[in-house]
């Protein structure tokens, strides 16, 4: 358990807080009044992705309300057509684009049914994750495992393997009980745990097919007991220290071992690290609380729900992307001031989530992440750092690093292992995240390490897909086989890059 009461190494407190609200009110300014006016890449675009870094012109661009039509549109499409299955969008590669049809699901929204005695729900793919949330509340239920960026739709969320921190809960894609795929007739396909090996194993293929297997719908999704309240608690340290705190976190839940949300955002040639714990709040423990006014401070929620860490990093890697040799003087200086204690007790999806999508529209930063076994994240984050250093990677965004429970996801980088996921992010300098993601690329991959999905992958193909083992692939190509054999679906980005071609139907 990570124990944030134990005094700690602090690492850049001591700037002050005449700087912390100099950096408020320049954050405020900034994001509002210069950042958001950014205009597209590509502006003969008639689509574009989340950020507006990636764009193209579909042949046509649809957008259903029920299964019914979802179904309709696949079957009149003409032979040769190629279907694109899209959510929010919310992707660092062009996988949400296609110059064929784009089946946008978006508008495919509501809960179907909710089970409180099996603690599970049902809800149609196009349906956010924060309206899920917040539809969960009417039964005093929660998703336990959120992601930080909850406008993405469940669609996307399950085909991309989309994740949150948790050292008792998978991604959401492992918090799939029951799945509705429509495949390339146009049929829809009810898949579930149940049943032989083969339907089994077909199911866990299709949770995280990146939309070349088909378009998900609909699924029925694991829940919690009811979670209410959660307290966030950030803490500056030595990132050593916060390292050897989630390498000893015990990852499974138990009586002995309570469900902890642990994250550490690092800056890139410091020392600093800012480590911070999510936990359920007992009801004891928040009738304390509520009596500790220092503890429970209305200022710093005010302060974690307008963003301001975030904005101040995002403006920043825009003073770096111009000026990249004083990435390193910032980040042992000035930045080190914004990694202030925290302590403060709030609802779970607003404590777990971020509140919307402005604090990234602005921002163009990539990534490319990697997951590796949870027992060796201090030697793998040794060799991470050395990469960035040795290779002069002027890394101007901070590394996020979190926690995710082994699955049963022969695609996923948390299959049959526990994992610390590594996120390697650059704002503002694709030739400079070209240059470098390869370099860390190459060390995730000597450790083992594995990527996610719904980030960008710069290392060779062949590389890639040796990273995993036949049983996966051909489980793949079989899913492929049973539900698009004319290949009628296809995907931009991972799914173009590194699935379609291993399966060798493109």
């Amino acid at each position: 358990m990570i124990n944030l009461d134990t005094p700690m190494k602090k690492v850049g407190v001591g700037v002050g807080a005449v700087i912390y609200i100099l950096l408020v009110a320049f954050t405020l300014w900034y994001t509002n009044e210069v950042l958001n006016t950014h205009s597209s890449v590509s502006p003969d675009a008639t689509f574009f992705n989340w950020d507006n870094s990636m764009g193209c012109n579909p042949a046509n661009h649809l957008i259903p309300t029920t299964v019914q039509e979802v179904s309709s549109h696949i079957r009149n499409t003409k032979d040769g057509f190629k279907i694109t299955p899209i959510g929010a969008t919310y992707s660092f590669t062009n996988a949400a684009c296609s110059d064929g049809l784009l089946l946008e699901m978006t508008q495919l929204k509501g809960i179907v049914d909710v089970s409180v005695e099996s603690e599970t729900v049902t809800v149609l793919a196009g349906t956010t994750l924060a309206e899920l949330a917040e539809g969960l509340l009417k039964w005093d239920m929660a998703l336990p495992v959120l992601p930080r960026l909850t406008t993405v739709t469940v669609g996307g969320a399950i085909a991309t393997g989309t994740h949150g921190s948790s050292t008792s809960w998978g991604s959401f894609s492992a918090l799939v009980e029951e799945l509705w795929i429509i495949d390339g007739t146009g049929e829809v396909r009810h898949l579930h745990k149940g049943g032989d090996k083969a339907e089994r194993q077909l199911f866990h293929t299709s949770k995280m097919g990146l939309g070349v297997l088909g378009v998900i719908v609909q699924a029925t999704l694991k829940t919690a007991t009811p979670i209410k309240k959660m307290r966030r608690r950030e803490a500056a340290v030595d990132i050593k220290q916060a390292l050897a705190s989630l390498a000893s976190t015990p990852v499974g839940l138990s009586d002995d071992h309570p469900d902890e949300h642990p994250t550490i955002y690092w800056l890139p040639h410091s020392d600093a690290s800012l480590l911070i714990v999510s936990t359920q709040v007992e009801t004891d423990e928040e009738d304390e609380l509520k009596r500790q006014s220092s503890t429970v401070d209305d200022f710093q929620k005010e302060m974690f729900h307008k963003q301001f860490v975030h904005r101040t990093l995002q403006v920043f890697s825009w003073i770096t992307s111009v000026f990249p040799a004083v990435t390193p003087t910032l980040h042992n200086t000035l930045l080190q001031g914004i990694f202030l204690p925290q302590d403060f007790m709030d609802d779970y999806q607003k404590v777990l989530a971020w509140p919307g999508t402005e604090v990234y529209t602005w921002s163009s930063y990539t990534t490319t992440e990697w997951c590796v076994d949870i027992k060796n994240i201090e030697k793998v984050f040794a060799d991470y750092r050395t990469a960035i250093e040795d290779n002069n990677c002027l890394t101007n965004f901070i590394t996020v690093i979190t926690v995710q429970k082994r699955d049963t996801i022969p695609l996923s980088p948390a299959y049959k292992r526990d994992v610390a996921c590594i996120a390697f992010n650059m704002a503002h300098n694709e030739p400079e995240f070209k240059r470098c993601a390869p370099k860390v690329e190459d060390v995730f991959m000597h450790h083992g390490g594995k990527p996610q999905w719904f980030g960008r992958i710069e290392s060779p193909r062949e590389d890639i897909l040796a990273l995993y083992e036949e049983s996966a692939i051909t489980r793949l190509q079989k899913a492929k086989e049973k539900f698009d054999p004319n290949t009628v679906f296809t995907s931009n980005g991972p799914g173009q890059q590194f699935l379609l071609p291993l399966l060798s139907l493109v």
